[in-house]
């Protein structure tokens, strides 16, 4: 059976999602950790078992393709270069185990799930109910929610499924093919 992951990934909780082929959830998880220092063995003691778990679930289920959030670097408080570090443990983790990973930009997902890239006033609520509206899940945490998102996409990546609206392939369109350059004016 093929499977496909979506990993929103997070220090203090990630968000971890299997799909079969049929798209019925297979596992779910939100992965919580606590700082441990700033120290280097600290730091590196909670970023191992954070991607310890996502790679544990991987030889489990064996996806063949992975969607990832790809890095927020502004906005999100501190701990950016902490969060580049478990980011590319984990995609170096998974590429060794052979799963195909696709980046997904924050604001890519969020169209993809909502038909919006931002919404006003922040926030995960329009994202939660997209989901629950349209595959009719429930999950613990907002983390969970947006894995599911990206397995959803990953499923449609893999070819297990197709995008059902037009704002879900201009999605998948970003993540596999890049955004499009914008044609410059001519003075």
């Amino acid at each position: 059976m093929r499977t496909v992951m979506g990993v929103d990934l997070s220090l203090t909780s990630t968000g971890l999602i299997v799909l079969g082929e049929a798209g019925e959830v297979l596992a779910n998880k939100a992965i919580t950790s606590k700082p441990s220092g700033l120290k280097l063995l600290g730091r590196m003691a909670r970023y191992d078992a954070i991607a310890d778990e996502i790679c544990q679930t991987a030889m489990t289920y064996q996806p063949s393709v992975a969607c990832i959030e790809h890095y927020v670097t502004g906005g999100a408080g501190g701990g950016i270069a902490e969060r580049i570090e478990l980011g590319c443990i984990v995609r170096r983790m998974l590429m060794g185990m052979k799963v195909e990973i696709h980046e997904v930009p924050p604001t890519t997902l969020k169209k993809w799930a909502t038909g919006k890239g931002a919404f006003k006033g922040g926030g995960k609520t329009p994202m939660v109910v997209a989901i629950m509206s349209r595959w009719g899940v429930e999950f613990s945490t907002d983390d969970e929610y947006d894995a599911y998102a990206l397995g959803r996409m990953a499923h449609q990546i893999a070819g297990l499924s197709q995008p059902s609206v037009e704002f879900q392939r201009e999605a998948v369109d970003v993540v596999l093919n890049g955004r499009p350059k914008k044609s410059r004016k001519k003075a």
